[in-house]
Parts: structure tokens; C-alpha cells; sequence
């Protein structure tokens, strides 16, 4: 039963290739250069969608909310968050409120223990038409505070929306900040602060780079206490900063993929474990297309 249901998560998506968007909002409004300090969420969403379950199973199932934000960037790219915020629902609280699986039977009682979500971003090519170049510059929350400079990789004209020192807040405790000291340059400063993030102790979240492919981004998080943090659900509120250029052909210049991998094993009252649920590869969203 368990393989059927995780067949029909996949083929949903599949068979869809691309995420329905909310109302599409409209174009991003121009950087002031005399503010200091800037809040992305506030004049940056260019797309919202409404939560997709990904992964379900009879004792819990995963939904994932999308936002796709855009700033100004070079004279050839521009600057996009993705934001997949990923919530596990453990069987216990499926339960509680009396929510029913796809095949309209009630969940089995179960507790969060572990599990992951591993996101990496693509681009559409099809021949006659293809989304444009992506190169992704850093993603968090991650497990410690972090700060690293960023330089475009498309462009070597800074956008004159920006003055030098000005800051970005990018959401869930990630802050850039204009370095340039001239338009012919494009340095960025990035800083995260786990403090400034919706990150808890139990389950306690771990971050790293697939050690083969250092483009897949990989969150994990393991439970201590399965009876008490186990029993709520866990969100991971991820954020994907990346710089795309203006080369698309025959589609939205702001066409992406991103590919995902999502597991979790949970366990019974007890503290025994139950099967893990995985979907591989095969996860895939579109935007924009």
C-alpha cells in the first residue's frame, strides 16, 4: 500500500511537470537607493503556490509552500530566492485533526524520528526553447552562522538601484549587503545567523552539500524526544539564493526546474521504528514555463 501511495505523490507531480501559481504578482518594484535596509519579502515576491503534498504515507505525510522572489541584479542576470518551505506531519497529528489520506483512510498513530529534504535547481531546455543560465550562490538555514561574498557570474555591472553599504534582509535569518564601491563590480557579502532563524534545538537540523554533486543542497533533521517534539509537526523553512542570466528562449525568463529528493521514518509510541518513506529523483517542480 505504502509503494501505491508514494506512486500516486510522484505521479501527480509528474504528470503536471509544473507548479499551478497563486495570482502572479506584479513585477518587482525598484530597489530604493536611499533606503539602508530592506526587507525582501516586502516588494520582491513575483510568485506564490499553494502547499503540494509530496510524500505520503499511513503514518505521517510532507507538504511542501512555495515562493519565488526576484531582485535586480547585472546588466545580464538578475537575482532569485527560491523558497521551499517543507513541513513533515507526523501520523499523530494527521490523526488529531482528523485529516484522511488520499485514499480516504484515516492515518496510523506515529511520531516523527528522521528524515531529509534535498532540493537542487535546473534549467529548462527543450531545444527551441530554454529558461535561462542558473548558478546558485548559497542556501540556507543551516546548522551554524555563516557569511561569504558573492560575485556574479553573467554580469560585471552592478544594477544603480543599489548604493554601497545598503542591506537585504532575504528571510528566515539570511542578510546580503551591498560591497561594490563601484558599478563595475557585482561583490555581495552574505551572512546567516541561526539565531535569527526558525530553527529549534529538538529536532535539531542539519545542513551540508551532496558530497558528489556540490550543487545539491541537503537538509536533515533527527528527533530526540520522539514523545513530545516527535509528536508536532516539523518545518524546514528553505531558502535557495541563486543568480540566473537573461539568455531565455521561447519562454518566461523566469523558467526553473528544481529537483528533489524527501524521506522520513517515524516510529511508533513506543519508540520502534517504522519503514522509512522515500521519494528519489524522479521529485520535480516547475515555474513559469
Amino acid at each position: 500500500m505504502i509503494g501505491s501511495l508514494l506512486m500516486t505523490c510522484a505521479t501527480s507531480l509528474a504528470s503536471s511537470g509544473i507548479a499551478e501559481p497563486l495570482a502572479p504578482k506584479e513585477e518587482p518594484a525598484a530597489v530604493s537607493s536611499t533606503s539602508t535596509s530592506l526587507n525582501v519579502e516586502d516588494y520582491a515576491l513575483i510568485y506564490s503556490y499553494k502547499p503540494v503534498t509530496i510524500l505520503e504515507s499511513e503514518d505521517g505525510y510532507a507538504y511542501v509552500e512555495q515562493k519565488v522572489y526576484k531582485l535586480p541584479y547585472t546588466e545580464r542576470s538578475n537575482l532569485y530566492i527560491y523558497n521551499p518551505s517543507v513541513t513533515f506531519v507526523p501520523g499523530y497529528q494527521a490523526k488529531l485533526n482528523n485529516s484522511l489520506q488520499v485514499n480516504g483512510k484515516p492515518f496510523a498513530e506515529g511520531y516523527l524520528k528522521n528524515g531529509y529534504f534535498h532540493a537542487k535547481l535546473g534549467a529548462y531546455n527543450e531545444g527551441w526553447r530554454k529558461s535561462g543560465n542558473i548558478k546558485v550562490l548559497t542556501s540556507w538555514p543551516r546548522s551554524s552562522n555563516v557569511s561569504t561574498t558573492i560575485t556574479s557570474k553573467f554580469g560585471f555591472t552592478l544594477s544603480k538601484e543599489y548604493t554601497k553599504g545598503q542591506s537585504i534582509e532575504l528571510g528566515n535569518g539570511g542578510l546580503i549587503k551591498i560591497e561594490a564601491s563601484s558599478e563595475q563590480s557585482t561583490k555581495l557579502s552574505f551572512a546567516f545567523e541561526k539565531s535569527k532563524s526558525s530553527t529549534v534545538d529538538d529536532p535539531a537540523l542539519s545542513y551540508q552539500a551532496d558530497r558528489e554533486n556540490g550543487d545539491k543542497m541537503q537538509w536533515s533533521y533527527l528527533v530526540e524526544n520522539h514523545k513530545v517534539a516527535g509528536a508536532l509537526s516539523y518545518n524546514i523553512d528553505c531558502h535557495i539564493l541563486f543568480e540566473m542570466d537573461n539568455s531565455a528562449t521561447n519562454m518566461s525568463s523566469d523558467a526553473f526546474r528544481c529537483y528533489y529528493d524527501i524521506c522520513y521514518q517515524n516510529t511508533k509510541k513506543n519508540g520502534h521504528s517504522l519503514f522509512a518513506k522515500q521519494l528519489f529523483d524522479n521529485g520535480s517542480l516547475g515555474y513559469f514555463y
